[in-house]
């Protein structure tokens, strides 16, 4: 999963710094901006995934979380 987000986020860069350029047409901003929210919601997904299993690991031996997600929030 790690590579995979790492890859969909350095893409992600690339798209910001190309829909920054003057050197694309309009239909060619138009398909980077779909591909970028495609994959922000993918990354986003992959996110959400990781804090579940993260809090799923920092669950006490009663299913009591002896960690609150929202500790994180500003970090990711």
């Amino acid at each position: 999963m790690t590579q995979v987000f790492e890859t969909d986020i350095s893409r992600l860069e690339e798209i910001v710094n190309l829909l920054n350029s003057d050197s694309i047409s309009l239909q060619e901003g138009l398909e980077l901006l779909e591909e970028g929210v495609s994959l922000v919601k993918k990354c986003n997904l992959q996110l959400e995934k990781g804090k579940g299993k993260l809090q799923l690991l920092l669950e006490g031996d009663k299913g009591i979380a002896v960690w609150d997600a929202q500790d994180l929030e500003g970090d990711i």
